[in-house]
């Protein structure tokens, strides 16, 4: 999951620690170690972060965890749970009875700028989720931001807590959408959160987003990544696909009890966006159309590889078999710095 892949990252970090922040409601403290109705047990996400640390924590220097929420049962309560787990001396675990905004823009100031933070944001409903602080959370220097968005929410009670909305987005646009779309639905929600995800890209380089929907297809919410890191985004964009390649980046609890990710891989459709970008370009750097695939694309580094591949074998590119560095070139792969011509350019 998206914590398994933060730690992963920042365990090589030359920083002092990891700093992983997170709001809960009290329903999430509360489901811990109850059983399903099939028998198996419902883990919070707070629990499931800290056991993605414990299975990489042979690589972690330090690391520390915020665990925030408003309802000092639901602290309690995640107490109880997390004081089973057995955790090593260098998790440092912290919790917070208070707002989000307050409690989190508190710890923020006093938290060394070189430190990698990864935020996952998971509000009850939308309230206390400025767009300000989500803001100066990506201008640090090393902050990721994995947001639980609740558009059905927004959508409901937009008309009745107008300010708050325009809060969250950090923008007025927001009640032009409302007004675009009397009407409500799906049409408006996607383009509430379109707009969500236009705010994030004013202060972070990469965003992903996947949909929840619920039994009849409704959204629910929408899972929202940010990042002005490369590697991030590069890594994050792995994890989804590596969940369930053959879905529509979207999760139904009527049809699937995982998150299916991203459309399913088709050579066809990727072969064609390559050739459109490049085939009018000459001596292209292997790496510009990785860069391209990875970063303007719903596809990975390893996709634009295989259809390579199949493009050299059909002789639509040429490939210089000598490497910037001297070496000659193994046929079917492609290092980054290696020029690629298009047969018809």
């Amino acid at each position: 999951g998206p914590a398994h892949v933060y730690l992963e990252l920042t365990s090589q970090s030359p920083t002092a620690g990891v700093a992983i922040f997170r709001t809960f409601t009290a329903t999430d403290a509360i489901v811990f170690s109850v059983e399903a109705m099939d028998g198996s047990a419902i883990v919070g996400s707070p629990v499931i972060a800290l056991k993605a640390a414990l299975a990489c924590s042979k690589s972690i220097q330090n690391a520390n965890f915020l665990f925030i929420d408003k309802e000092k049962m639901a602290i309690e309560n995640l107490k109880n749970e997390i004081g089973k787990l057995n955790l090593p001396e260098k998790f440092k675990v912290e919790f917070e009875i208070g707002s989000f905004p307050d409690v989190f823009t508190t710890k923020l100031e006093k938290l060394n700028e070189r430190i990698p933070v990864f935020a996952f944001i998971d509000p009850f409903g939308y309230k206390d989720l400025p767009f300000s602080l989500v803001s100066k959370l990506l201008n640090r220097e090393s902050c990721e931001v994995f947001i639980n968005f609740m558009v059905e929410s927004v959508n409901r009670f937009m008309n009745v807590t107008e300010q708050q909305i325009i809060d969250l987005f950090g923008t007025g646009v927001c009640l032009e959408i409302w007004r675009k779309f009397p009407n409500g639905g799906s049409e408006r929600q996607i383009a509430l959160t379109s707009l969500y995800e236009k705010q994030l890209k004013n202060c972070a380089k990469h965003t992903l987003k996947f949909k929840m929907n619920v039994q009849n297809s409704r959204i629910k919410y929408f899972m929202i990544f940010a990042t002005n890191h490369d590697k991030g985004f590069k890594k994050m964009k792995e994890v989804m696909w590596s969940n369930d390649d053959t879905g529509r980046f979207e999760y139904s609890s009527a049809t699937h009890d995982q998150l299916t990710f991203m459309p399913l891989f088709n050579k066809s459709i990727l072969k064609d966006l390559i050739l459109k970008e490049f085939s009018s370009k000459k001596a292209t750097k292997a790496s510009q159309i990785l860069n391209f695939v990875l970063f303007d694309t719903d596809f990975l580094e390893k996709h634009a590889r295989e259809v390579l591949i199949e493009l050299e074998q059909d002789n639509i590119i040429i490939v210089n078999p000598i490497k910037s560095n001297g070496d000659k070139r193994i046929k079917g792969t492609f290092p980054e710095d290696v020029i690629i011509n298009f047969s018809n350019s």
